[in-house]
């Protein structure tokens, strides 16, 4: 009897035991993927928040950015404002903002593309698309508190809203450092 309670208790203590590195195999692959997904949190807050330590893209020349700008910026957002842009009358400004001028989440896509195309940096290009919609906001906000009749005129509207656009995405671009050239002659 006392031979088979040693036996027990020794196969006791070797279950233990791996039920115990079972546990802590399972423990270690939970931390794992725990701690890639706060990684991912933090690098994504990263590039909400904070300056970025080297730019996305570095073209050879100022020249070769602006080119690049101008004609990026051309083929994503000012084509797609002059194909979507409308008037509206004011009561309708009023009651829906810019969403009465505009599909904003197709012109929040159209500025990621381009932002996209400029940087390579998907999350970047979303991040400052979700920005632009915000000033774009303000701009014609401020535009209707200039003059209440602005949005019924398309040609005021796509004007508005495109300065808007190509001056806040260039000084941010740069200013980010997500964008810069090698060489510093201006």
């Amino acid at each position: 009897m006392l031979h088979f309670l040693v036996l027990f208790f020794k196969m006791h203590s070797a279950a233990l035991g791996v039920t115990c590195q079972d546990a802590f195999v399972v423990f270690s692959q939970h931390e794992t993927l725990r701690l890639q997904s706060e990684v991912s949190r933090l690098q994504a807050r990263l590039i909400k928040f904070e300056p970025l330590n080297s730019p996305f893209h570095v073209f050879e020349t100022l020249e070769e950015f602006v080119d690049a700008e101008q004609s990026l910026i051309l083929l994503h957002v000012q084509t797609w404002l002059l194909q979507n842009v409308h008037a509206c009358s004011f009561r309708q400004f009023e009651d829906r903002n810019i969403n009465a001028l505009f599909d904003i989440y197709n012109l929040r896509d159209a500025i990621s593309r381009y932002v996209e195309s400029m940087t390579s940096c998907k999350q970047f290009a979303d991040h400052l698309a979700d920005k632009s919609i915000t000033v774009v906001g303000t701009a014609c906000d401020t535009a209707f508190y200039m003059d209440i009749y602005w949005c019924e005129d398309q040609y005021s509207v796509f004007r508005v809203v495109w300065r808007c656009l190509e001056d806040f995405l260039h000084n941010e671009l740069i200013g980010s450092g997500a964008i810069d050239w090698k060489d510093d002659i201006i």
